[in-house]
């Protein structure tokens, strides 16, 4: 069993890697911003991450553990994003490349974004 002093380290620790993790995630924060700005995402910061929103859907998104939950406007159902993965893309963008296509106004076409 580990003494406090262990646990203390081990949990500092945790929360450095946390915070680097935040700093090097946070460096996408430009990039989403035009991104946003070009598919008229509302991007505003919250506690510890960003919300997106646009129609009735939002999306959460928390740097530290690099989380993204997606609800709708008035509802407390809310859903962890498990879209597909594109390799060395961050799966924020993913996250918002798919909402980009559902939210687009003319259903007939698919949104084609560039990967």
């Amino acid at each position: 069993m580990p003494t406090p002093q262990e646990y203390r380290e081990r949990r500092a620790a945790k929360r450095a890697e946390r915070k680097a993790k935040a700093v090097r995630l946070g460096r996408w924060v430009p990039v989403l911003e035009v991104f946003c700005d070009k598919f008229g995402i509302c991007m505003k910061p919250i506690p510890n991450g960003y919300q997106f929103r646009i129609r009735e859907y939002i999306v959460n998104w928390w740097l530290p553990t690099n989380k993204i939950v997606i609800q709708f406007a008035g509802s407390d159902d809310h859903k962890e994003f498990q879209g597909d993965l594109v390799p060395n893309e961050p799966k924020i963008i993913t996250a918002l490349k798919k909402l980009a296509n559902v939210t687009k106004e003319d259903a007939s076409s698919v949104l084609k974004i560039p990967s």
